[in-house]
């Protein structure tokens, strides 16, 4: 499994996607932790590790905040927690938001029209 938290991200940044903002399910920092695992994961693409002390520093936010927004955000099937021996810290991310919210249908016509 690739370490993608070695990698320097200083140049990058990070988009939460209107369906992520917009969505009343996730509140406040998740909206940011679930923007962060989207990228890292490439949209469930892949796995990462379960690093919450890189994501705190990411964050810039306490550990334990990480720790209670991943375990909410793992009660709302937003994500998996899954155990992986491969892994530095035994437990792997796993992205499940697009899975789990039906795209809205469009009818034809523009929102600004």
């Amino acid at each position: 499994m690739e370490n993608i938290f070695d990698k320097n991200y200083s140049n990058q940044n990070l988009v939460i996607s209107s369906q992520i903002w917009n969505d009343k399910k996730v509140n406040g920092m998740q909206k940011q932790l679930l923007a962060l695992i989207e990228k890292l994961t490439r949209k469930g693409e892949r796995q990462i590790d379960m690093m919450t002390k890189h994501m705190a520093n990411i964050n810039s936010t306490h550990l334990k905040d990480i720790e209670y927004n991943l375990e909410q955000l793992n009660k709302k099937g937003f994500i998996s927690v899954k155990t992986n021996p491969l892994s530095k810290t035994g437990l792997s991310i796993v992205y499940l938001y697009n899975t789990n919210t039906p795209e809205t249908p469009s009818n034809g016509t523009s929102g600004l029209f």
